[in-house]
């Protein structure tokens, strides 16, 4: 923890200096340490990624990237200095930032963290972006801009993936600077964040704030070009969230005094470009993961793996209780029936959103404002959407936490509240957490509760045993003692990917064979790969490595 903290403060000032570099180079206005902080985020995340393409994140790219943040300190550090004395924080959010701390320095237990967030970044820091890079792994494919700003940071100033604790001081600090007390009852979300990597906690407290910022400041018309951006950046993101932009343009066409300005929309429509760039580079889908779009290439993975894709998408809408063929065979009726009635916790997250969607419908009929009604009416499209898809909660969640929140807002509570719902929060999140209630409900968790260690240092798993082996021209390393590859160096397999593989006749592949960074694609096994794959899979079975 005492490390995390002085890691934070380097973080701080480093992501502070790319906020100051958005303000001086695209002309944002902002009083608040909060929103420049955000800006910075987004302009170094920017920056990563079409590094990205060239080079790997690595330590020499870091070291330059943050030698960068300092330079426009020469000329503003008065003006930090003023915002920050200006600030006047009270004593408990001093508190609140330190129990961010103490959560956060809990060893991580979403599975996500070690299969997909931990990957990407290690192969961001080892091989940079890559042509074809989803033909290793699926997961790897997806290479969220938020990884892509971790694995920039984690080799000197976030060396333990905790940027999330970052992420949740911008949100706390917002709510500070803003008096916007209720904005804390979605705080203690972050809890089950704050020691992985995930892109989800970003999403839902920067909606929020997005949120907040239209329905409840009265932003000028010359506040709206920064929330289009911060919007964009969410959906490129995490494209769930296409519902934001849509939102935070529709308020800004309902604006009395809107300037039309092609200025206003030039950094939204670089991002989006990036955005389907970075996707068609990886996988050859603009829209990863979704396959109904498609660019035709050499390294686009095998047409299998892409409906394997939507089959798995399938089969988690049910957590596995039913085949493929019973769900396709599914009338709308049952498909919403089975989703209520899981024996599974998440039935009741089901039940949740339905709720907060009723009593929504309910509260704009009442109210009848017209951008809550636009929320309303994209959000519930948006789950609609969703559902269709996949209709795993997670994927629902950005947009019915915003509906709880307007919900919230139109009740008198007073800070008090508020800051007794945090504390109890935390109270409850270590208590059960230091034992294995969550593990026993969900096993994809990885309960370690707090430790001692954890005072001087965040937890974080190191197991660092895996092989090296060779498929045709590809080098590979291979996890021999578990079945994830969150500390396995790119490019990393498990068995069960390479019994996958063998399956479906195919391996990845370099372009160049005496080049990765050339790019990767899908190819046939030929009989010799095929023996040799069988060979490192049957020394495995056997207990021989």
């Amino acid at each position: 923890m005492l490390l995390e903290i002085i890691y934070f403060i380097l973080i701080f000032i480093s992501i502070l200096g790319w906020g100051l570099w958005s303000l001086i180079l695209f002309k944002f206005k902002s009083e608040s340490i909060a929103l420049t902080l955000i800006s910075g985020l987004i302009f170094l995340a920017v920056v990563l990624s079409l590094s990205a393409f060239f080079v790997p994140l690595g330590l020499k790219l870091e070291v330059i990237m943050i030698l960068i943040s300092l330079i426009p300190y020469y000329s503003k550090w008065r003006e930090v200095v003023h915002k920050l004395k200006a600030l006047k924080l009270k004593f408990n959010f001093f508190i609140i930032l330190g129990i961010l701390f103490m959560i956060g320095s809990l060893y991580p237990f979403i599975l996500d963290h070690f299969g997909y967030y931990i990957p990407t970044i290690d192969w961001l820091n080892e091989l940079g972006i890559i042509k074809g890079m989803a033909n290793i792994d699926w997961s790897i494919g997806q290479v969220s801009f938020f990884h892509i700003l971790q694995a920039g940071l984690d080799d000197t100033i976030d060396p333990f993936c905790r940027l999330n604790i970052f992420v949740s001081f911008i949100y706390l600090l917002y709510a500070y600077e803003r008096d916007s007390y209720k904005l804390l009852v979605f705080l203690p979300i972050s809890f089950m964040f704050l020691q992985s990597p995930s892109p989800d906690l970003m999403i839902f407290l920067f909606s929020l704030i997005t949120a907040n910022e239209l329905l409840y400041n009265k932003l000028s018309i010359q506040d709206y070009p920064f929330f289009l951006v911060l919007s964009t950046f969410l959906f490129i993101v995490k494209p769930i969230t296409f519902w934001l932009p849509a939102w935070v343009f529709i308020n800004y066409l309902m604006q009395k005094n809107r300037k039309y300005s092609y200025k206003y929309f030039l950094i939204p429509i670089f991002l989006i470009s990036l955005y389907l760039v970075k996707n068609i580079y990886v996988s050859s889908l603009p829209f990863f993961p979704v396959t109904i779009l498609k660019v035709s290439s050499f390294w686009m993975p095998d047409s299998r793996i892409l409906d394997y894709s939507n089959q798995i998408a399938a089969l988690l809408t049910y957590h596995t209780k039913f085949t493929l063929e019973e769900i396709q065979s599914f009338t709308l009726y049952q498909k919403l029936y089975y989703w209520f009635v899981l024996k599974h916790f998440s039935s009741v997250i089901h039940i949740l959103i339905v709720l907060v969607i009723i009593a929504y419908v309910l509260y704009i009929f009442k109210v009848r404002k017209k951008s809550e009604i636009a929320l309303g009416i994209l959000i519930i499209t948006k789950i609609i959407l969703i559902f269709n898809f996949s209709g795993q909660y997670r994927f629902m969640l950005d947009g019915v936490f915003i509906l709880l929140f307007v919900l919230i807002t139109s009740i008198n509570f007073n800070r008090k509240v508020a800051l007794g719902l945090v504390y109890a929060s935390a109270l409850i999140f270590m208590v059960t957490f230091s034992f294995s209630v969550i593990q026993n409900l969900n096993p994809s968790f990885k309960i370690i509760g707090f430790r001692k260690e954890n005072l001087w240092k965040p937890g974080k798993f190191i197991l660092n045993k895996y092989e090296r082996k060779k498929i045709g021209n590809l080098d590979i390393n291979v996890s021999t003692d578990y079945s994830l590859n969150f500390d396995t160096p790119a490019p990393a397999f498990t068995l069960h990917k390479l019994n996958y593989y063998l399956n479906l006749g195919i391996f990845p592949q370099q372009i160049d064979s005496t080049d990765i960074s050339r790019g990767i694609y899908s190819k046939p096994l030929s009989e010799t790969e095929k023996i040799e794959l069988l060979s490192i899979l049957d020394n495995y079975k056997n207990g021989s490595k």
